[in-house]
């Protein structure tokens, strides 16, 4: 080189001469595969403002005949800015953007500007020299991860997740949809709808010994005080190493970029929009929700069934985006207001599509809107470590939990989306029709407990609280204490000979909605009737209306003793509305009540309440019997004999 050059402590110390002074490696047999940088600790004092770098490809294999000091031929010339004020400092310069391929030298220019470097009389210290691996980030998961073949940081890309859509009904009725995600092998995954304090894992390949992660510049809150963070070895990749960060506060909703960077040479670092947050708006003490525009928006107005005096029935259709969004719902505010006095209630629902609106003003106009609401689906922390790599991961539950309407708690991470067209509608008149669908029903009883037994009032359809019954009940509102079906249902119920019937659906032999009118209630003609003895094979297991609750195996499992079935032949109790047969359970009725020769009292209960008034009218009912009853006996001849 053309400088003065003086070895001392086994740094290079150098003045300028003549031309660009530089230095050669040994011959090298290096790759450039990754994200190699040339890294160097120098400092130079003059006036240049640029190193730079002369590459040389291999174009043979290296040997012991090869000329270290041969001309370069066609070098690839790589330059970067450094600090000429005569203090130390390390430069990082990529090489991987101008090479891809094998290397066989490097020569260092500490000086490559101006004219070519001929900067005479300027002084260098070069202290060491080393090629190394900047971090790369291959997957960042712990939201709502998506997987892709290539990275994902390349635009046009079709990400890919394998999910299983899982739907609960809740009392019967009510679908509850939540998701199941699953790992995936693919070799890229970045991950969205990120909440502040939420756990996710960062993997990737030379990380360091230490390494340093930051979200949007903001460093991750379970590194503090020390704000480093020790890889560990990934298990789904060999060669791959796993950071854990729990996300900072404070930062804007939307795209967010993961930095990585080598704790101890921090010029080493990796960028890369890899997480999203679903987004954060300040809540005041007075606002229930918070209001960002992150969640999608219904476009249609929730339509409307069921319309009573107190209580109306709303269904609504999922915001029709694409199947990225839908993933975040996690649920839906439903905002009703009184349009007479603007008086609004906001309810929090889970993931569900209907509701019953309980507690209205008869006769009153309202309006009803509904907001998709999107909240933090990750599961616990303690788990993301130890589980990142697992083939299924498992959310947490708290948000699929809801009530007999739906409803449950709003999660701390609630944000909702803006609402839907509003649906206006008027509840019915309290009037004495029973057409505001009120309650409570009626039922059809056999019972042998005496003729002026009766039931409590108020509740249970009339007929609880009877003893040594069989009822069948035609029940016309929603009762969540008694674990009803939702809908309007027939229900056949009895407890045995020695315990009051209950209308509790632990005690029923089976139920149906079947017969459910949604709209209004009508003159309707029912029937009952027994099929004796072979219930199974006249009526069948599999006919559409044949019901068996998990309580009939208590009948069929007794041998001996009341209401036992198991020694006994069993029959069918069918009940048919409007010609048609709705419900067909297996009874053994001499079996499970105590007759009086066969016989019993038979009638007509029914229950009703302030709140869901309805009037019930038996406009006729016939008993036919197919006992057969003996001939009367001949009249009594007096027969007078003569003596």
């Amino acid at each position: 080189m053309r400088a003065e050059i003086n070895p001392r402590d086994g740094y290079i110390h150098g003045t300028v001469l003549a031309d660009a002074p530089f230095v050669d490696s040994p011959l090298l047999d290096l790759e450039i595969e990754d994200r190699h940088h040339f890294v160097v600790r120098m400092a130079y004092d003059g006036a240049c403002a640029q190193a730079g770098l002369h590459l040389e490809r291999r174009g043979a294999p290296v040997t012991p005949k090869t000329n270290p000091k041969a001309p370069f031929v066609n070098p690839i010339v790589v330059r970067f800015p450094i600090t000429s004020d005569g203090s130390q400092h390390v430069y990082y310069a990529p090489l991987f953007p101008y090479v891809q391929g094998d290397i066989s030298r490097i020569r260092f220019f500490p000086c490559l500007s101006g004219n070519d470097g001929r900067h005479q009389g300027n002084t260098f210290h070069i202290d060491w020299i080393m090629v190394a691996k900047a971090p790369t980030v291959t997957k960042v998961r712990g939201c709502i991860d998506r997987y892709s073949q290539v990275p994902l940081l390349q635009p046009l890309l079709a990400p890919s997740a394998n999910i299983s859509m899982i739907t609960t009904l809740t009392n019967g009725i009510y679908p509850v949809f939540s998701t199941l995600f699953h790992a995936m092998t693919l070799p890229f995954a970045s991950t969205y709808n990120c909440y502040p304090g939420d756990e996710i894992t960062v993997q990737g390949r030379n990380f360091g010994d230490a390494a340093l992660v930051h979200i949007n510049g903001a460093p991750c809150q379970n590194n503090y005080p020390t704000l480093e963070s020790i890889p560990e070895l990934a298990l789904d990749a060999p060669d791959e190493e796993v950071l854990t960060c729990v996300l900072p506060a404070n930062l804007p909703r939307g795209p967010a970029v993961v930095t990585v960077t080598n704790e101890r040479y921090r010029g080493l670092v990796f960028n890369g929009t890899m997480v999203a947050y679903a987004g954060t708006t300040p809540c005041g003490a007075a606002t229930s929700y918070i209001r960002v525009l992150v969640p999608v928006q219904l476009t249609t107005a929730p339509s409307l069934s069921n319309v009573m005096a107190h209580a109306v029935d709303i269904t609504w259709v999922p915001p029709p985006n694409d199947v990225w969004s839908c993933l975040t719902i996690t649920g839906y505010l439903v905002i009703v207001r009184r349009l007479r006095d603007n008086f609004t209630v906001t309810t929090m629902l889970g993931n569900v599509t209907t509701t019953t609106l309980a507690t209205l003003s008869a006769g009153a106009p309202y309006s009803v809107k509904v907001s998709a609401v999107v909240e933090s689906q990750v599961q616990p922390p303690s788990c993301l470590v130890s589980c990142h790599d697992e083939s299924s991961i498992q959310n947490t539950t708290d948000w699929q939990q809801v009530d007999m309407y739906g409803q449950r708690l709003a999660l701390p991470s609630a944000i909702a989306g803006l609402p839907s067209p509003a649906l206006v509608f008027s509840t019915l008149a309290l009037v004495p029709s029973g057409r505001a669908r009120g309650g409570d029903g009626f039922a059809f009883v056999i019972q042998n407990e005496g003729g002026a037994s009766i039931g409590r009032g108020g509740h249970e359809v009339g007929y609880g609280g009877i003893r040594n019954a069989v009822s069948v009940e035609f029940d016309t509102t929603y009762n969540a204490d008694t674990a009803d079906m939702y809908e309007n249902h027939v229900s056949i119920h009895t407890r045995g000979r020695s315990q009051p019937n209950s209308a509790h659906h632990a005690y029923s032999l089976g139920a149906t909605s079947e017969y459910v009118h949604r709209h209004t209630l009508t003159t309707h003609t029912g029937r009952c009737h027994m099929i004796v003895p072979l219930c199974l094979i006249i009526v069948g297991p599999f006919a559409p209306h044949f019901q068996a609750s998990a309580y009939v195996s208590q009948f069929f499992a007794k041998t001996t003793g009341a209401s036992a079935w198991g020694s006994a032949g069993v029959g069918c109790l069918q009940v048919t509305v409007d010609d048609r047969t709705v419900l067909s359970v297996p009874l053994h009725l001499d079996n499970t009540l105590d007759l009086t020769g066969g016989r019993a009292f038979v009638g007509f209960t029914a229950a009703t309440g302030a709140a869901a008034w309805q009037a019930h009218d038996i406009l006729s009912w016939q008993w036919e019997s197919l006992r057969m009853f003996p001939l009367p006996p001949a009249p009594f001849t007096h027969v007078y004999w003569a003596t």
